[in-house]
């Protein structure tokens, strides 16, 4: 998905940059991963590794 298909799926009530801020850091950290360009814009995948912290943060809220 590209930043601009997140901002206009989900009610997080960020600006793109803002949430394009948050995908570098996440991108940084390796939970998220650049994928192919979408015309102008880059999308964007979630990592094993991205995976992997979400089962984890899944069964620390259970």
């Amino acid at each position: 998905m590209s930043v601009q298909e997140i901002s206009d799926t989900e009610e997080f009530g960020y600006k793109p940059n803002t949430i394009f801020k948050k995908i570098k850091e996440f991108e940084d950290a390796g939970y998220i991963g650049r994928g192919l360009k979408e015309g102008r814009a880059d999308t964007f995948f979630i990592t094993d590794t991205g995976r992997e912290f979400l089962e984890g943060a899944k069964h620390e809220t259970k």
